[in-house]
């Protein structure tokens, strides 16, 4: 009895451990939220301070847009020669803006940024990245350093400045020596909030709460009640020790030296 005491607390036990063990993946996982320009039309969360942002033919000198992006504006600015292109007035600062939404606390993420000619980045108001000085800048197609169209500025996303729930992107593209006029990004956000476990791994989670329960089961039905083992040992008790009928009141004085003998017999 003994053994199969002891073999039940190890099933337990390891039951125990075997959903807790499902239990730490299914909380470790995380999702990537994918940001990028796409334009209103594809998400409304992409707008601009002259309403809808669209998606732009680009100008063939910009590098091609980032993977899963476009390059967009508030108008045609790009192709110059795209049917409605026209040109951005110098000095021109046009605010675009992603809201998106994260549902746990994020730890974190990263965007990398193209803008003709120049751009400034904010993440909830903070900023992150400064437009290009102008200084010593020729604007050869964009701006020659920092944010520009030829070659893009990753920036990081610190998990302080972003909130569970709303954020804010905003991206000042600035207009500083004629030509096109464009922006363009592509990134992600960690969020760790998504903790439910994918349908496998439900399932072997539920295994393992069946497991814990059948083995807690099988420990206590395999746990003999006094009764039963008090009968198992009086069927060890040899026939003349049982001189006078369970079934009849014996006297006293029998009665205890019947009790002295099962004693002795036990100890």
């Amino acid at each position: 009895m003994k053994r199969d005491h002891l073999k039940n607390s190890h099933l337990i036990r390891a039951a125990v451990l075997f959903v807790f063990i499902l239990c730490a993946f299914s909380v470790a996982k995380a999702d990537t939220i994918m940001l990028a320009s796409v334009g209103t039309a594809t998400d409304a969360g992409q707008t601009n301070f002259d309403g809808a942002t669209v998606a732009i033919a680009p100008n063939s000198l910009w590098a091609a847009a980032l993977p899963g992006s476009s390059w967009v504006s508030f108008g045609s600015t790009g192709s110059t020669t795209a049917a409605g292109f026209f040109v951005v007035p110098n000095g021109t600062i046009v605010n675009f803006f992603d809201i998106f939404n994260l549902s746990g606390t994020p730890t974190g993420g990263s965007i990398s940024v193209l803008a003709d000619d120049s751009a400034a980045v904010y993440l909830n108001g903070v900023l992150l990245q400064s437009e290009a000085s102008s200084t010593g800048n020729k604007y050869a197609t964009c701006s020659d350093f920092g944010t520009g169209c030829l070659v893009a500025a990753t920036i990081n996303l610190p998990a302080s400045d972003l909130n569970m729930g709303s954020n804010t992107l905003e991206f000042a593209v600035a207009q500083r020596n004629g030509g096109s006029f464009g922006l363009d990004y592509a990134g992600f956000v960690t969020d760790p909030s998504t903790t439910v476990p994918e349908p496998g791994l439900a399932l072997l989670m539920m295994f393992g709460l069946v497991c814990v329960g059948g083995a807690s089961f099988l420990r206590k039905t395999g746990q003999p009640s006094e009764h039963k083992e008090l009968m198992s040992h009086d069927n060890d008790i040899p026939a003349t020790f049982f001189t006078t009928s369970r079934m009849n009141t014996a006297p006293s004085n029998e009665l205890d030296e019947f009790e002295i003998r099962r004693r002795a017999f036990f100890s």
